[in-house]
Order: structure tokens, then C-alpha cells, then sequence
């Protein structure tokens, strides 16, 4: 297994924070346009000519509608990621059983599936490890195999 196998969790887990970044301002503007359509039209008296215009209920009701296939869409994906993530996990558990060094499997399970970052690898391993220091340690495993 190569460092980038290793990484594709915390890699898919950033895909998936935009995704859903995506998914609630998507969600903030069909809401919006909903809104929108609840609302009267403003009467004033005066005749309105209708000639050439589109109605605004319905131009919003199929932009909503535009937007909710987008973030149907977009659900899509974050089902995908997250599948591939769970994927990505047994291979990754699988691979550090391999493993004879029991702090390399730490820092593996540690960075790589909990996604921690090199400051909290090093706090949990403890024994003076900096953040330098362990991923050091995880960088020439992968090198070495190379």
C-alpha cells in the first residue's frame, strides 16, 4: 500500500465538507425562492400590461425545482465518497495487520483513519514526538517501499 492509498480518507472527507458546503447554500436558495413564491403580489390599483412577461411564481417554482435536482445530485456523491471511505478503511485495517511495528500502526490508524492532524498524531503517540517526528516516521515507511 503507498502513502496516497493510505491518504484517499482524508482526501474524500475534504470532497465531502465542500460537497455539504455546497449542498446547504443550495439548500439556502431553493429555500429563498420558496419563500418567494408564498408571497402576494404587491396591488396597487394600477393595471399591469402581462405582454411579454414571464410569471415570477413560476420562474422560481422550476429554478427551485433546478436546484433541488442539484442537490439530489449532489447527495449522490457524498453517498459515493463516503462508500469509498468505508472501502478505503477495511484496506487500510487490513494493511496495518501486516504490520510488525506497533507504532507505526498507531500513527497509520491515528492520521489516516481517524484523520487526526501531525499536532495531535504526536500529542496521542507521546514520548517527545513532534508533529515532524511522526510524520517523518510514516513518510520513510512509505518511501521504504517504494
Amino acid at each position: 500500500m503507498t502513502r496516497s492509498e493510505v491518504m484517499k480518507i482524508y482526501y474524500y472527507e475534504g470532497l465531502i465538507e465542500r460537497l455539504q458546503e455546497t449542498i446547504n447554500e443550495l439548500e439556502a436558495r431553493r429555500a429563498q425562492l420558496e419563500d418567494s413564491m408564498l408571497r402576494s403580489p404587491k396591488l396597487d390599483g394600477m393595471p399591469r400590461a402581462t405582454q411579454g412577461k414571464s410569471d415570477p411564481t413560476a420562474n422560481a417554482a422550476a429554478a427551485a425545482a433546478e436546484i433541488k435536482t442539484m442537490i439530489d445530485d449532489q447527495m449522490h456523491l457524498v453517498m459515493k465518497y463516503k462508500t469509498k471511505i468505508e472501502r478505503k478503511r477495511m484496506e487500510i485495517l487490513g494493511y496495518i495487520t501486516t504490520l510488525d511495528d506497533p507504532q507505526l500502526v498507531e500513527i497509520i490508524m491515528l492520521k489516516c483513519l481517524r484523520l487526526y492532524t501531525w499536532e495531535q498524531v504526536a500529542a496521542h503517540i507521546g514520548g517527545n514526538n513532534t508533529a515532524g517526528s511522526v510524520r517523518g516516521r510514516f513518510d520513510r515507511h512509505f518511501n521504504r517501499k517504494m
